[in-house]
Parts: C-alpha cells; sequence; structure tokens
C-alpha cells in the first residue's frame, strides 16, 4: 500500500507542477507604439497650359496689345508655392525695344520687346484679371516672383494662373516683317 501512496503522491506533485507552468502563460504585458506620418508640400504643373498667343500685331501699332496664357498648377492643402517665370530663350532678353524686357525673335535680328506680368484678383477660384500694366513677372525681369500660397490655404487642388502678356507701341520705324515672333519662358513653381 505504501507503494500505491507514493505514486499517487508524485502524480499529483506533476498535476500541481503542470498547473502552475500553465499559469505562467497566462501572463501579458503591453507598451504603446507611435504611428506618425509627414506631409510635404508637393506642386506639379497640370495638362491645360495655354500660349500667350498676341496674334497678327500691326506693324505701327500705337497703343498696346494684349495677350492672356494660363497654367494650372497642382498642390496640397497648405502648400507653401511661389511661381517665377524666366527671361525667355537664350539671347533674347534685353534686345528688343527695350533692354530689360524679354523680346520675341523672328529670323536673325528682329525682336519685338514684351512684358508678362502678374495676374490680379488671383483666387482658388479666378485666374485673375489682365491689365495693359502692373507687377513684372520674373525676378530676372526686374519684376518678382509671385507667392500664390493662399491658392491652397483652404483646400488642395488644380488651380488655373493668367499670365498676362502685353506687346507696346511700336518703334517709330515699325516692328519688322517676319514670319514668326516666338520666345519659350519656363514657368516654375517653387515649393
Amino acid at each position: 500500500m505504501n507503494k500505491f501512496r507514493i505514486i499517487k503522491r508524485s502524480s499529483l506533485a506533476v498535476a500541481v507542477i503542470a498547473l502552475s507552468a500553465g499559469s505562467a502563460f497566462a501572463q501579458s504585458t503591453q507598451t504603446t507604439v507611435n504611428v506618425t506620418a509627414s506631409v510635404q508640400s508637393t506642386c506639379n504643373m497640370q495638362a491645360g497650359t495655354t500660349d500667350v498667343a498676341f496674334g497678327p500685331i500691326p506693324a505701327f501699332l500705337s497703343g498696346t496689345q494684349t495677350a492672356t496664357g494660363q497654367v494650372t498648377l497642382q498642390c496640397n492643402r497648405g502648400a507653401t508655392v511661389s511661381i517665377d517665370i524666366n527671361n525667355g530663350s537664350a539671347g533674347n532678353f534685353g534686345n528688343g525695344q527695350a533692354a530689360g524686357l524679354r523680346a520675341m525673335k523672328s529670323g536673325t535680328s528682329d525682336y519685338i520687346s514684351y512684358h508678362i506680368y502678374q495676374p490680379t484678383g488671383l483666387s482658388a477660384s479666378s485666374a485673375g484679371s489682365c491689365g495693359v500694366t502692373g507687377t513684372e513677372w520674373g525676378s530676372g525681369a526686374g519684376g518678382s516672383a509671385l507667392d500664390v500660397s493662399t491658392l491652397y490655404s483652404a483646400s488642395g487642388g488644380p488651380r488655373q494662373i493668367n499670365l498676362c502678356g502685353v506687346v507696346g507701341a511700336a518703334p517709330t520705324g515699325g516692328y519688322a516683317v517676319g514670319t514668326n515672333y516666338l520666345d519659350v519662358v519656363t514657368v516654375t513653381a517653387t515649393y
């Protein structure tokens, strides 16, 4: 009988050990993990750009002639962005009737000076208005870049922005006949 009791006690000890080992697996521990992100200003030019096309200009233009081009810039909400326009094609700047202006070229030595002014009244719902005078657009052309951050303060998305072109009165000898006058400017958004 003694043997039987020893076996029984040893089975009970194994059961107690198994139960205490099982309770060690029931414990838990916790920690927290931060989930973070950072969103930077992002912009891109969209399709839908229109040229500043003056069309036919009278050889003896007595006043001014205007033309409006347009770019579409898409930025995210809260973007800080400015737009600048360069001086145009190499060798054209300053070669027209005014030394400090962009110029369209025809042939080898015929130029027409022109302005690109910043639009007024630019808003998230308006591409702005153009006039025959204004702030010259482009730091290289004696003007300045245009801060358009307010267009994206309430919401992001595409915004149309007018480029206000103006050609002044022709010189005394008139503009030279040319098949086409052309200049190519680069519009840069910095964000």
